[in-house]
C-alpha cells in the first residue's frame, strides 16, 4: 500500500495480474493534484493472500476497512480491469463513502462472452509467464469483445 501526493483522496484500485507499479507515470501525475492511495488487493499484484474464495463483497468490506485505517471517510475511485468489478461492488455497498468514479477497460462481466472463462483460466495460469501472459491477455480481450478465444491457436505471442 503506498500513499502519496495532496488534495482530495483518490483511491486507484489495479486489475487482476497486476501490482500497484502498473499505475507508473499516471500516479505521479494524479499525486499532483490528489492523495492517492494504491494497492495490491488479495489475489492480485504482490499480495501474498489469495483472491479466491473471496466475493466481491468481501473485498469490498476489506477496502473500506484500510479507508478506515487511513482515515479517509470519502474518496474517489479509479478502478482498471478487475479493479472496475470491485469499484462497482464498493459503490454498492458503501455508496457514501465514494465521492466520484472511473472506470477504465471495463467488460461486461467475468465469463460472460463465449470464450472468456477458459481465456480467463489459460490467462491466470500464464501469469508466470510473461510472453505467454500477454498472449493470453490478448485473447482475453478478444473474448470480452465476442470473439471467441477458443478457436483461436495459441501460438507464440
Amino acid at each position: 500500500m503506498r500513499e502519496q501526493g495532496a488534495g482530495l483522496p483518490l483511491l486507484m484500485i489495479n486489475g487482476m495480474g497486476t501490482n500497484v507499479e502498473r499505475w507508473g507515470r499516471a500516479e505521479l501525475e494524479l499525486a499532483a493534484s490528489a492523495r492517492t492511495i494504491v494497492f495490491d488487493c488479495p489475489g492480485t499484484g504482490r499480495s501474498e493472500t489469495p483472491l479466491w474464495p473471496r466475493s466481491l463483497p468481501a473485498l469490498a468490506e476489506l477496502v473500506v476497512a484500510l479507508l478506515d485505517e487511513l482515515g479517509h471517510a470519502r474518496v474517489d475511485v479509479l478502478g482498471f480491469s478487475f479493479g472496475v468489478s470491485l469499484a462497482q461492488q464498493l459503490v454498492k455497498d458503501a455508496p457514501a463513502r465514494i465521492r466520484r468514479l472511473a472506470l477504465v477497460s471495463t467488460s461486461c462481466g467475468w465469463g460472460a462472452m463465449p470464450g472468456a472463462r477458459s481465456a480467463w483460466r489459460r490467462h491466470a495460469a500464464g501469469l508466470r509467464s510473461p510472453a505467454l501472459g500477454a498472449r493470453l491477455l490478448v485473447e482475453l480481450a478478444l473474448a470480452q469483445q465476442g470473439a471467441d478465444a477458443d478457436a483461436r491457436p495459441l501460438g507464440p505471442p
